[in-house]
């Protein structure tokens, strides 16, 4: 399934008592719960490529599980992209997914914030800030009252990583991990 944005705000929002799922095969079903899962081939996007900045990516819930899918902000042209911001009681569980944001253009790139309880990166899962161009690339913040973990295998066919990097003339963004165990 694929939900884009273009040029308003997506919420995904979750309340106690059900689930918010968006997968492959359901498309986009937002009801009162407190699970969040975005899997299986599914694109959460904004962009912009204009003038015009992005809409954020705002996903808020009780947990929030990312599995073999991504969340991608991204500009093109003059425009800021739209902040993906992640805050859940719970946990975050990256598998396999990227949260990313891409400045593409001269505009600057999104910030990327993970506020929760319990954050796992793992199975070849990023969490990233490129800046491809002139823009300079958005902030990673990953904020836990608990534990962040990222888990990279020897056996992973690629890297599970946190990060930012600049490939043209902009400046990349700053990372920030914190968390009781890092």
């Amino acid at each position: 399934a694929q939900l884009r944005v273009l040029g308003g705000d997506l919420w995904l929002t979750a309340m106690s008592g059900g689930e918010a799922l968006l997968d492959g095969t359901l498309g986009a079903n937002a009801v009162a719960g407190g699970a969040i899962a975005i899997v299986d081939a599914s694109l959460l996007r904004n962009g912009s490529s204009g003038p015009t900045p992005a809409g954020r990516i705002v996903i808020r819930g009780g947990r929030l599980d990312v599995v073999d899918a991504q969340i991608v902000s991204r500009n093109a042209a003059v425009a800021a992209a739209g902040e993906i911001s992640v805050g859940v009681a719970g946990s975050v569980n990256l598998d396999n997914a990227a949260v990313v944001s891409i400045a593409a253009g001269s505009g600057r790139g999104a910030d990327v914030r993970i506020e929760a309880q319990d954050v796992l990166v793992q199975r070849v899962a990023a969490v990233q800030s490129q800046a491809l161009a002139g823009g300079a690339g958005g902030n990673v913040l990953i904020d836990a009252r608990g534990s962040v973990e990222v888990l990279a295998r020897i056996d992973d066919p690629g890297y599970t990583s946190v990060y930012s990097f600049a490939q043209g003339a902009g400046k990349g963004g700053d990372v920030r991990i914190r968390g009781d165990y890092v």
